[in-house]
């Protein structure tokens, strides 16, 4: 049994101790889940009407990976290209992920493959719209099938509205751990690492820069900030989703890794590689394996002070940076969120 496992174990048996403290286990379970899930005050809304999002130019990361989301932590989106093809990661705003896949000079027509991170609305938003406009197939896990072809109604994490949150969109095929993808003579491997969602995935691909090939990892946003872990209705199995993440996690080499940082720091890694000839300031093995023990630290710290407290860590949705003066295009969160949800039949149930 390695150091992981351990740790869960450990922890499972500690949960399991205070289920049996509190009585009952059926009815342990029912006061958990409304003292440990019931959302915040004003629920997400009003943290969503303080965050932007504006049009970014896209970015060239390494080889045959680029940047083609939005501004802020959210809305990422990565275009990997080949000769035969190209494969998507993630669409919030289609309008924008096209213009930026055609500001690069590659046509949105050449996407083949459609993968997401995750099912939550900002990385996937579009994903509807841009398998209309590219015919391409969409790939997903098992557990993020549901929400995706449903617009998000049994995995809601904006727990004011009523409804999907999102276009559904129609799943082409299942995607497995460690399942390769090839097109072109490239080659996208597929990692189950949930958590955040049932089947929230990170991705892999080798890339070529200055005669060297680098693997690239795509992380599928799966922080385990703002769930509960205990007594999480809408995701009962996520503490062992959680110890899956970090073993898959484990078994991964990364060199470049992307998916955790603003665009403002990806931004400052372009110039930085602008300014020095023959290096590539993406690439940074320590960053992945530092990432991945800093989220294990987090995931755990959490996990021990719901066991001890009865209490999860509070909702908290950074407020973001104001959109700037000159920005060709510039979204209001909340606005962009309801009047996707409205057009779908969606129905918000908050308070003001």
């Amino acid at each position: 049994m390695g150091k992981i496992e351990k740790r869960a174990a450990g922890l499972v048996f500690a949960v399991m101790s205070a289920l049996l403290f509190f009585g009952s286990l059926s009815d342990w379970r029912v006061s958990a889940q409304d003292q440990l899930h019931a959302p915040p005050p004003g629920g997400h809304k009003s943290s969503l009407k303080t965050r932007f999002l504006w049009h970014v130019k896209p970015l060239h990361i390494i080889g045959n990976v680029y940047f083609v989301g939005m501004s802020g932590d959210d809305f990422d989106a990565f275009l990997i290209t080949s000769p035969q093809g190209d494969f998507l990661i993630d669409a919030g705003v289609p309008e924008e992920v096209r213009a930026n896949i055609e500001e690069l000079g590659f046509k949105t027509s050449d996407v083949k493959y459609l993968l997401e991170e995750h099912a939550h609305n900002d990385h996937v938003l579009g994903l509807a719209q841009m398998k209309q406009w590219t015919g391409g197939k969409l790939l997903a896990m098992a557990g993020d099938v549901s929400p995706l072809e449903d617009g998000g109604i049994h995995e809601n994490f904006l727990p004011n509205m009523e409804g999907p949150v999102f276009p559904p969109v129609k799943v082409d095929d299942l995607l497995h751990d460690g399942q390769k993808i090839e097109l072109g003579g490239v080659t996208v491997v597929a990692y189950l690492t949930p958590g955040h969602t049932p089947g929230c995935t990170t991705f892999t691909t080798e890339a070529e820069d200055h005669g060297k090939k680098y693997n690239v990892v795509i992380y599928g946003a799966c922080n385990p900030m703002n769930q509960p872990l205990i007594g999480n209705r809408d995701h009962p199995n996520i503490v062992q989703d959680w110890v899956i993440q970090f073993k898959n996690l484990h078994r991964i080499h990364g060199d470049v890794l992307l998916g955790t940082t603003s665009y403002d720091e990806m931004s400052e890694k372009v110039e930085q590689t602008e300014k020095n000839p023959g290096t590539n300031a993406f690439v940074d093995p320590k960053a992945y394996d530092d990432f991945v023990a800093k989220t294990e630290t987090t995931f755990f710290n959490q996990l021990k002070r719901e066991i001890d407290t009865g209490a999860q860590f509070p909702i908290n949705i950074p407020e973001g940076k104001t959109c700037p003066q000159d920005g060709r295009a510039c979204y209001n969160v909340y606005d962009l969120v309801m009047k996707c949800c409205s057009s779908i039949g969606a129905r918000y149930v908050g308070k003001d």
